[in-house]
């Protein structure tokens, strides 16, 4: 691992206020709630605004995924709790539509999982293992929605799209500034290669009922756009560009579902691109 991204890791708390805005403090203010899951692989904490309307087959459900957290400690050493101290995802749920859940990935949010280990948020943090029990996952939260929405932040949209094309079921998936191409992603940062990984942008799998929207920010250094637009053009799918960097899409992100929820709505049923209002972010 590359000593430039320790750096960006240690300096986001001062930068998203991690102290004033932490999961802890959520669930100690009655904001959110959580439950555990496990689903024959990994124990998942899920987290679910205080607010979520009574479950009906009618209500769509939107379900989060969250970003790598920090994996190392140190540019050398594996941390031993891969969870971020700020809430970046679970803030920007909170201001967006109610009947939300946030699902925790494999080992984090302090789970007593034997399984955990540094290797699935290192190396194997997209491995199919991983894959396959958030699908199991969202598969039990899901079954009683007609419609499902799968919304991921950077590692988490990696895991979005991956989730989606397993799932045998209609599904939207959003993801913001995801890592759609990890291999790109190393090879530019120089840093380990995620051996035990699936790629989306080299994954084979489908789900024909799948419909894809990809947000990237044009001053993004983490996930360079480009990547992002790549994996759209392979894949024939949609991308937005909105104005920021990796970490400032909170504030924006309400008119950005509103946004999605109207390009998926254009569209109807089809998978297939349509165009897109250049205003579309635009009160």
């Amino acid at each position: 691992m590359h000593l430039r991204h320790f750096l960006t890791i240690t300096c986001l708390c001062s930068i998203l206020g991690c102290t004033s805005f932490t999961y802890e403090r959520l669930l100690r203010e009655g904001k959110i709630t959580d439950f555990s899951i496990h689903s024959g692989h990994f124990e998942h904490r899920v987290f679910k605004s205080t607010l979520l309307i009574q479950e009906s087959f009618k209500t769509p459900l939107y379900l989060y995924i969250g970003g790598d957290g920090r994996p190392w400690r140190t540019f050398r050493e594996v941390a031993s709790n891969p969870t971020s101290e700020h809430s970046i995802v679970l803030k920007s749920m909170l201001q967006a539509e109610p009947n939300s859940m946030y699902i925790g990935r494999p080992c984090y949010y302090q789970v007593a999982d034997a399984r955990c280990q540094g290797t699935w948020w290192t190396h194997d943090r997209y491995h199919p293992d991983v894959v396959n029990s958030l699908l199991k996952v969202v598969e039990q939260l899901s079954e009683s929605h007609k419609e499902l929405w799968l919304i991921g932040y950077s590692g988490g949209g990696t895991l979005a799209v991956l989730v989606g094309r397993r799932l045998n079921r209609p599904v939207n998936v959003v993801t913001v500034n995801a890592n759609l191409d990890h291999q790109a992603w190393t090879n530019h940062h120089q840093y380990s290669p995620l051996t035990g990984s699936l790629n989306p942008i080299r994954d084979l799998k489908r789900n024909p009922e799948m419909r894809e929207l990809h947000w990237h920010a044009n001053q993004d250094r983490t996930v360079l756009p480009e990547w992002i637009v790549a994996y759209c053009e392979k894949t024939q799918t949609r991308c937005l560009p909105f104005e920021g960097s990796h970490t400032s899409w909170t504030s924006l992100w309400p008119s950005m579902l509103h946004c999605s929820q109207n390009v998926f709505r254009q569209s109807g049923n089809s998978v297939q691109a349509v165009p897109v209002p250049e205003n579309c972010l635009r009160p």
